[in-house]
């Protein structure tokens, strides 16, 4: 229906807080955490995998490279489980592919159905305003120049934002 469809966060739209459980207690559930504070925000990919997912098996390593990479810059990755089984499939799934990132289990799966995720992995990246920039729909090659050219630019708006400690404009 049009009203569901008017529900649904697209890019430019302001993303809502959300809460999960993480699989890992050091880490937080909220995404107002990783998102920072004003004069210092950050720009946050989330993303929505899945342990079975195969494509996600590919592309959550590439995020934790670009994660490291681009941590210092003020990038952060949190993924996002949508396996009904939680931290019993994550935990395991984490080890077998080294990733370090943040987990938060959305196991009901409320939280892809606010982002009208229907299928994994999708990236919802948001801005350092807490606007959504993009949405990437199905498996990414992160290590393309063209991404980190994207990630760059936003990183560099963030920073000036940043500087001045006035919100963007944008």
């Amino acid at each position: 229906s049009a009203t569901r469809a008017a529900s649904t966060p697209s890019v430019g739209d302001l993303v809502e807080d959300f809460r999960l459980s993480p699989m890992n207690a050091a880490h937080s559930g909220r995404l107002s955490h990783y998102q920072g504070k004003q004069p210092e925000s950050h720009v946050v990919l989330v993303t929505f995998f899945a342990t079975w997912c195969g494509p996600c098996r590919i592309e959550l390593p590439q995020m934790q490279t670009l994660a490291d990479a681009y941590a210092n810059h003020g990038l952060r990755v949190l993924a996002v489980s949508i396996d009904r089984e939680g931290g019993l499939v994550t935990r395991p799934f984490a080890d077998q592919i080294g990733l370090h990132l943040p987990i938060l289990h959305d196991q009901d799966g409320r939280l892809a159905n606010h982002y009208h995720i229907r299928g994994v992995p999708q990236t919802v990246a948001i801005g350092h305003d807490g606007r959504i920039r993009a949405i990437y729909v199905g498996a990414v090659n992160w290590d393309e120049p063209v991404l980190h050219a994207q990630l760059v630019a936003w990183l560099e708006e963030a920073a000036v934002a940043n500087k001045s400690g006035l919100p963007s404009k944008t």
